[in-house]
């Protein structure tokens, strides 16, 4: 990926009309960031902003590295670790193991909602029939609460906040955003989550934010005085809420490497694969036949708030790539496929990549 400036063209016909896309790069050829912005927007490379799932990526590790001394972590019971049953109500006979959470296969569903209510238990919300759906280990639905579970029972085994534990990781891996803005200290460098309206771009998410601590939905500083660790983790939106700039996502993606998948497409009765869901693993979509790229990837996409993005890297090359688009419309299209902003980013960087 020597040249860039066929990425340059692509990214100077998404924005305008979208507040932000940014495209970075790193391989054996080379490394390069483009950005194009909406005129009136102002960011760079060092911008954070809310990455939606990219953040599974992180929580998964946080995850493993809370559950390291307990044995192999695909087959511990969420009921040990969360410290209360985690069952379906149609199978409460059948334990649910991490692996299952991890990969979007415990039963577990978002239609019953994820964002937990401030002061509601996650052991209460579980408890609700309109979270569980198909039984534990037959089909992959695409879950953000079993992130949160994850959260929780990372919270539970070290006794200690979920942000801080996600902090640790982070700073090991050189990277200076967190999650609800724990632990970021510039908080004037960032860009909101954007959507079209009719007098033009409108905030979706961080148009304010605390001045320190944990930043709320509205901007403001969340208490956590009364935080028990493992109760109620969805106060830092581990499923979603870290903040990272576009040089960040990069980090995190050079920092992903091969590992064999919790589930399978073929695993259990599922849709045919899509362009973004084939087999996954902790935190990690793993794609060995990609739509979009000529070899087999490894990473996360994001969608939320107007923000579309990703992580990717391609163990055989060493490529690593990154985007993030902010400012595109609700979106009605499953997000298991790219939208045309996507794609254009991605044809862009198989072009350069060819040059």
């Amino acid at each position: 990926m020597a040249r860039s400036g066929v990425i340059a063209e692509a990214l100077g016909h998404l924005a305008p009309p979208l507040a932000f896309a940014g495209v970075a790069w790193s391989g054996p050829r080379g490394r390069g960031m483009e950005i194009a912005t909406a005129p009136g927007v102002s960011a760079g490379p060092g911008t954070r902003m809310r990455v939606a799932s990219i953040s599974k990526i992180v929580t998964a590790r946080v995850f493993l590295r809370a559950v390291a001394h307990l044995g192999p972590p695909a087959a511990l019971e969420m009921d040990a670790l969360l410290g209360y049953p985690l069952r379906h109500p149609r199978a409460s006979d059948r334990p649910i193991t991490a692996g299952m959470v991890a990969a979007h296969h415990a039963g577990l569903t978002d239609s019953g909602g994820y964002l937990i209510p401030r002061g509601m238990p996650l052991a209460a919300f579980l408890a609700r029939a309109e979270v569980w759906d198909a039984l534990p280990g037959t089909r992959f639905a695409y879950c953000n609460l079993g992130y949160v579970v994850l959260a929780a029972a990372a919270e539970r085994v070290t006794g200690r906040r979920f942000d801080l534990l996600a902090r640790d990781l982070l700073e090991d891996w050189g990277i200076g955003g967190g999650f609800n803005w724990s632990g970021v200290a510039d908080r004037a460098t960032r860009l909101p989550c954007y959507r079209p309206g009719s007098g033009g771009l409108v905030p979706q998410i961080d148009a304010q934010v605390a001045a320190d601590g944990v930043s709320g939905p509205d901007g403001t500083r969340i208490d956590l005085a009364d935080h028990v660790p493992g109760a109620a983790p969805g106060v830092f939106s581990p499923q979603g809420g870290l903040r990272l700039s576009l040089a960040e996502c990069l980090t995190l993606a050079e920092r992903l490497g091969p590992e064999p998948p919790l589930w399978r497409v073929h695993d259990g009765p599922t849709e045919p694969p899509r362009e973004v869901f084939q087999d996954y693993g902790w935190g990690m979509q793993i794609l060995p036949a990609p739509t979009f790229w000529p070899e087999p990837v490894i990473g996360h996409t994001a969608s939320g708030y107007g923000l579309r993005g990703g992580v990717f890297r391609a163990p055989t090359s060493g490529v690593a790539m990154a985007y993030l688009l902010n400012g595109l419309p609700e979106d009605p299209q499953d997000r298991a496929d790219f939208t045309a902003e996507e794609h254009a980013v991605w044809a862009a960087l198989r072009r350069a990549a060819a040059d």
